[in-house]
């Protein structure tokens, strides 16, 4: 038994269907392709769920060692970043279904043709929230006590820059 997701026609505001198949602890923010067949979807237990939306099932499950959360789907649909958090205490009390945790400190690449994960990249800090440029080649995100964002060139997969950002007197 887990969470839900719902479908939602954002024209009319209108719930067209949710989705009761078992979406793990916690749903968090999922990407869908731009073809709208398939939902990667993260959950707090520690996994991505791949959902088949044609056939309303499960197909694929992808592990990372944080805690499901972020989900980065390419403009072209042909790679999805999945984000982990590292958490904190409350979060390592919530079911994982046995599957290893760590404090994550990469990006996990995932062919969206395959489902499966293809490379990581290493980022130095908890991966936070990202988008991708239209063009898909730069992918930013926020990292843990990092007050900015990085930049990472999804071609060769590394961090290309750094962008940091002072408070001054008076935001301290």
């Amino acid at each position: 038994v887990g969470g839900v997701v719902t479908l939602v026609d954002t024209v009319r505001d209108e719930v067209i269907k949710t989705f009761h198949v078992g979406f793990g602890v916690e749903p968090q923010n999922g990407a869908v392709t731009p073809d709208g067949r398939f939902l990667y979807q993260p959950s707090y237990a520690g996994y991505w769920q791949v959902f088949d939306t044609q056939k309303e099932e499960i197909i694929e499950y992808i592990h990372t060692l944080g805690i499901g959360h972020n989900t980065v789907m390419a403009p072209d649909g042909k790679f999805v970043y999945l984000l982990p958090i590292a958490g904190g205490e409350g979060h390592w009390r919530r079911p994982s279904l046995g599957l290893p945790r760590t404090q994550p400190k990469e990006v996990t690449v995932v062919d969206a043709i395959a489902h499966k994960a293809v490379a990581t990249i290493p980022v130095g800090a908890g991966p936070r929230p990202g988008t991708i440029s239209p063009d898909g080649k730069r992918l930013y995100m926020n990292v843990d006590d990092l007050m900015g964002f990085l930049v990472v060139d999804t071609t060769t997969r590394k961090v290309i820059a750094k962008a940091t950002m002072t408070l001054t007197a008076d935001e301290q």
